[in-house]
């Protein structure tokens, strides 16, 4: 009952073209430098026809073109005004979901395509390990996307008030 009350709360709709803009490059820039630190060189060399640096270049690009398909063009093209208006705490939830698994479809894609050993790709497994490592990763800058959000939203109420 609790949850249900909590996800049918009131949450405003804060996609503004410029946000998403900054929200995505923000992202790309963190995956990128998320992945130069914390994977293997030899993991790379090994599996990739890239080097590292191209590698987290690539899965940086897929988050800020999966950010900004998400959140700008969906948006735009699949919400009326309607929709945007009665924006809930549960409706926010599942475009961040729908927003993880996208990144993950596309770094997916990208891995395929600049894989060594695209004969032996297992795709449907190379997605499920894709979305755990998403999700895992993600989980940090959306905590941070939604404290800062929270924060604006505070501050302009008070100034309201």
């Amino acid at each position: 009952m609790l949850l249900h009350k909590f996800i049918k709360q009131p949450y405003p709709f804060l996609f503004t073209p410029l946000r998403n803009l900054v929200v995505a490059f923000l992202l790309g820039v963190f995956i990128y430098l998320l992945n130069l630190i914390s994977i293997d060189e030899t993991l790379v060399a090994k599996s990739f026809v890239f080097s590292k640096q191209v590698v987290c270049i690539f899965a940086g690009l897929s988050t800020f073109i999966g950010t900004l398909l998400i959140t700008e063009i969906s948006t735009r093209l699949f919400l009326s005004t309607k929709i945007k208006e009665a924006w809930t705490v549960g409706k926010e939830f599942v475009t961040i979901i729908i927003l993880l698994l996208t990144i993950a479809f596309f770094n997916n894609i990208i891995a395929f395509i600049i894989s060594k050993k695209t004969a032996d790709y297992n795709f449907l497994q190379q997605f499920i390990n894709a979305i755990i490592y998403v999700i895992g990763i993600g989980s940090i800058p959306t905590a941070i996307i939604i404290w800062f959000n929270y924060t604006i939203l505070l501050k302009q109420n008070l100034k309201e008030v």
